[in-house]
Order: structure tokens, then C-alpha cells, then sequence
């Protein structure tokens, strides 16, 4: 299978925190991103989508290069779980909106 989704030697520095990305996400496969507070799950989800830009390092979506490409751009979708759902909407109604 292809890969997916590539992050190749991303590196971000936001604030006093640094992270470092090298991941492969196989076409097809269900990945998972799973870490403590501040570990770094939703500024890996920020840069693939496009809304944080890395120091280096290259993004790949379908093997296109991505890296400075706008989040409109990109072939991604991110929905956040909190703050932008309605909990008294079912799944339909909130993506609907």
C-alpha cells in the first residue's frame, strides 16, 4: 500500500515546546494519535491540515508535496471534537451546519 499521509523530519518549535514528526499513514489503514496533554496530537493534526507551517521538514499528501500549500489546498478535513459540535445535535446535524 502507499502512503498516505507523510511527515518527513517536520520540526515546530511553539512557545518553549518542540516537536518533531517522521510518520507514515498507510492508504486505508485507521490510525490513531493517542498521547498526554501536550504531546503534540493536535499540532500534528494542525500541520497536515495546513493551519501551522513547519520550521522543516516536507508534508506529503498522495505523494504531492504540501508543505506551504494553503489549508484550502490540501485534500484534508479536520473536524475538533470540542468547541465546534453541538452535543445536542446528532453527528448528521453538526456536520450538516
Amino acid at each position: 500500500m502507499a502512503d498516505s499521509i507523510r511527515l518527513e523530519k517536520i520540526a515546530l518549535q511553539l512557545g518553549t515546546k518542540r516537536f518533531s514528526f517522521d510518520i507514515a499513514m498507510t492508504d486505508g489503514a485507521i490510525t490513531a494519535v493517542t498521547g498526554p496533554s501536550g504531546s503534540g496530537k493536535s499540532t500534528l493534526l494542525n500541520l497536515i491540515a495546513g493551519f501551522e507551517i513547519p520550521e522543516s521538514g516536507r508534508i506529503l499528501i498522495a505523494g504531492e508535496d504540501v508543505t506551504h500549500a494553503h489549508p484550502s489546498k490540501r485534500p484534508i478535513s479536520l473536524v475538533f471534537q470540542d468547541n465546534n459540535l453541538f452535543a445536542h445535535l446528532d453527528l448528521v446535524t453538526n456536520i450538516g451546519l
